[in-house]
């Protein structure tokens, strides 16, 4: 049997541990956490939310895993408690035989059957205090499930289980204490699944507040690494999951009466409370100026928030592949577990992040060294596909009468199909056998697997092109490109209504996690102008127009794209963030700007926007389609990135009809799904499900290059010469030619030599 040759890889497989490789750091992080445990509140029970978001909480397939988190201080770890699952899953899951399997830790927690196909189910299971450990402990959830009358390969993703974000979780009586910051870790989440940061202040006046408040709304992002975050405004704590957050000082800014009283009570800079229960927070930022606010914000980003932020980078960089430099990474490091699978269509997917400023094209490859083997008796079209974004890049035949073993066979992936920012990888293996034609459950035999894939496949990253591009949105939603770069940024809102205020700071607040780190930004009331060359962010209403068009001139507009822009607005009174030093206190960023480039950069950058038409000659590894039919009225919103007038800066601008579909279309394309689907030059958002659309640009621009080496220049010509393949059969036609030339000329003229 092919299987038993691999038995040794199994036997270390089941080694894998699911705390990160420097899980000793992540240890001595959380013990400066949790402090001592005399001081834990002993209360009520209350739910620790998982901190992944309701899109990374659903197992789809015949056999499914997650991996979710949650932190503990360490009174809490050595009571014990309860891990919280409800669930709902589809209909058409057969309940004779779907299971779910828990580990926490690595530690078995056992199994329970999946029966929640007509609503909400609720299992509770005991956790021992040996099986937890203070700081961040990880959950393996794993889904095993089977149609109950479709044996088709299509039908395997009819079955989905679902589980609750705002009632899934660990339970304890043992609480942090009400002030540590570490309990923001365990903030609840409201019934829609997201976690709500309502900034209090007064209805209608809240502009000078959201100014100074973006470095610390965007902390509270980084500190907590929920993709669900929601920022409103509102002019009383509602009393319901989530943080209330009271900004400023009444001497010097606008505030509720409420707002008035929590602030006179706090202590000046950062702190935290409970609000009447544990799931509702109050967070406090004391400070009569924005420079004083700034200074008092760096002291805790380097004092009690420091070892937070510690542990959310280490725990971010375990547990992801990044393409920035050229490597090797085992399955192993995203989470995947080797296990064996009997069923009809085997899945895995794992994501890859790409460099912002990556540039795509056939000049390279990424390389999947398979470790995997195949039972006896699949039917001859058993193959195994590699997708990339959605998009079929290679398949291979899995057919092998008497089985077959795969150590290191490489499977190519080109680089045309990876796009800058997180890139999705599927693995998937058709597995069909003569029996599945019967589409008997009772003869199914989930004893002779049919597939086995070894965590221990590696991907293999190459160096790769380095210069950036616009409109490039997978950037945008990667890494925060290029607001990144050291530029300044404008955030400009039409209106100062709460909606657009709420809508601008929760997409602030994505950003913030994209980048890492916070986004220095200056707020502006209005619209940006011609001479404005500036990178910005525009959130408009009310028929705002991308294109820019002074007064009595009019310009060709998209249909989608709704009225016009004809008078820039006053910007006065704006207040800009400089928040270098709370940059460098998250991570160490510089740029040049274009005066300080040398002159082969601004040649190399001239060159490539002259010459830089987009060409796909795979359709299939197109990344967006460049013509998309969206009914009008089915747009809540649309998102569109741009060159500055100027021609050296990028304009992103979201516009809806109204101030509400503004906020409600970025709660929709913040969600991790839709997030890491961004790409191309726009993103429509649907109303009827709140779904992403995204359209290709005619052509990119590109930023001045920063990366002038050799062989990154060697990189850019191949990649520019793959885009534009008939200037490169052009230049080999030319070269024959040149050389045919060449030699006509030169055998007359020498003669032929003959020996007498």
């Amino acid at each position: 049997m092919a299987a038993a040759l691999l038995l040794p890889y199994i036997a270390k497989a089941t080694d894998l541990s699911l705390f990160p490789r420097d899980a000793a750091s992540v240890q001595a992080t959380a013990g400066s956490l949790v402090g001592k445990p005399a001081s834990s509140q002993v209360a009520a029970k209350a739910l620790i939310p998982f901190n992944q978001s309701g899109d990374e909480q659903q197992l789809v397939g015949e056999d499914d895993s997650r991996i979710l988190s949650f932190y503990l201080g360490a009174d809490a770890a050595r009571a014990g408690g309860t891990l919280r699952l409800a669930y709902v899953n589809a209909a058409a899951v057969l309940p004779d035989d779907a299971v779910i399997d828990v580990e926490v830790n690595g530690h078995s927690q056992g199994s329970f059957p999946i029966r929640g196909p007509n609503g909400m189910v609720t299992e509770n299971l005991a956790i021992a205090a040996r099986d937890l450990v203070a700081g961040e402990n990880t959950v393996r959830v794993r889904a095993r499930q089977h149609h109950r009358v479709d044996c088709s390969l299509k039908a395997v993703y009819e079955l989905w289980t679902r589980l609750d974000p705002a009632l899934s979780g660990f339970i304890t009586d043992r609480l942090l204490p009400a002030n540590d910051v570490a309990s923001l870790l365990a903030v609840g989440r409201n019934g829609e699944g997201s976690t709500d940061i309502r900034l209090i202040a007064p209805s209608r006046e809240a502009l000078t507040l959201v100014r100074d408040a973006l470095p610390t709304i965007q902390t509270l992002a980084l500190l907590l690494g929920r993709t669900d975050i929601k920022v409103s405004i509102a002019e009383e704590a509602t009393g319901g999951p989530g943080i209330d957050l009271y900004f400023g000082d009444p001497r010097s800014y606008p505030e509720t009466d409420s707002g008035k009283q929590v602030l006179a009570a706090a202590p000046p800079g950062f702190s935290v409370r409970q609000n009447g229960s544990p799931d509702q927070l109050t967070v406090t930022m004391r400070g009569n100026s924005p420079a004083q606010l700034e200074s008092l914000l760096l002291a805790a980003v380097n004092g009690s928030l420091k070892p937070l932020i510690d542990m959310r980078k280490v725990t971010e960089a375990e547990r992801h592949i990044t393409g920035d430099r050229a490597g090797r990474y085992p399955l192993s490091k995203t989470g995947y577990r080797t296990a064996q699978f009997a069923g009809r269509l085997f899945q895995t997917t794992f994501k890859l992040d790409m460099p912002a400023d990556f540039y795509p094209g056939d000049y390279g490859r990424i390389d999947l060294k398979l470790d995997a083997a195949t039972a006896p008796g699949l039917a001859d079209d058993a193959q195994l596909l590699i997708r990339v974004n959605q998009k079929a890049v290679t398949s291979h035949a899995l057919y092998s009468p008497e089985g077959a073993t795969f150590k290191g066979k490489m499977i190519e992936m080109p680089l045309r199909a990876f796009h800058p920012g997180s890139n999705e990888i599927e693995i998937l293996a058709e597995l069909p056998i003569a029996a599945d034609a019967k589409c008997d459950p009772a003869s199914r035999d989930e004893s002779r697997p049919r597939f086995l894939l070894l965590d221990s496949t590696e991907v293999v990253v190459p160096e790769v092109a380095h210069i950036g591009r616009m409109p490039d949105l997978a950037a945008f939603a990667g890494d925060a490109y290029p607001f990144t770069k050291g530029n300044a940024l404008e955030l400009y809102v039409a209106t100062g209504d709460d909606a657009t205020l709420g809508a601008a700071m929760t997409m602030m607040a994505r950003l913030a996690q994209a980048a890492k780190a916070p986004i220095g930004v200056t707020l502006k009331l209005g619209n940006p102008d011609d001479a404005d060359d500036s990178n910005a962010l525009i959130f408009k209403t009310h028929g705002a127009q991308l294109a820019m068009a002074k007064p009595g001139q009019s310009k060709d507009v998209d249909n989608l794209t709704t009225g016009g822009i004809n008078t820039p607005a006053s910007t006065s009174g704006e207040i800009v963030n400089h928040s270098d030093a709370l940059l460098n206190a998250f991570k160490a960023s510089t740029a040049l700007d274009e005066d300080s480039l040398s002159w082969r950069s601004r040649a190399v950058s001239t060159f490539f926007s002259t010459f830089g038409g987009i060409r796909r000659w795979l359709t299939y590894l197109s990344p967006v389609p460049s013509n998309v039919t969206v009914e009008r009225t089915d747009v809540l919103m649309e998102m569109a990135q741009t060159k500055a007038p100027g021609g050296h800066a990028v304009w992103t601008t979201l516009s809806a009809e109204t101030s509400q579909d503004l906020e409600t279309g970025i709660r929709a394309i913040t969600s991790a799904d839709n997030w890491n689907a961004l790409n191309g030059a726009r993103g429509l958002v649907r109303k009827s499900d709140f779904g992403l659309v995204t359209v290709a640009p005619a052509d990119y621009s590109f930023f001045p290059l920063e990366d002038t080496s050799l062989s990154n220049l060697r990189r850019l010509a191949a990649a520019w010469l793959s885009d534009n393949f008939k200037i490169y059969v052009l230049a080999v036609v030319l070269c024959i030619g040149a050389f045919g030339w060449w030699l006509g000329n030169l055998v007359p003229r020498k003669g032929v030599r003959t020996d007498v």
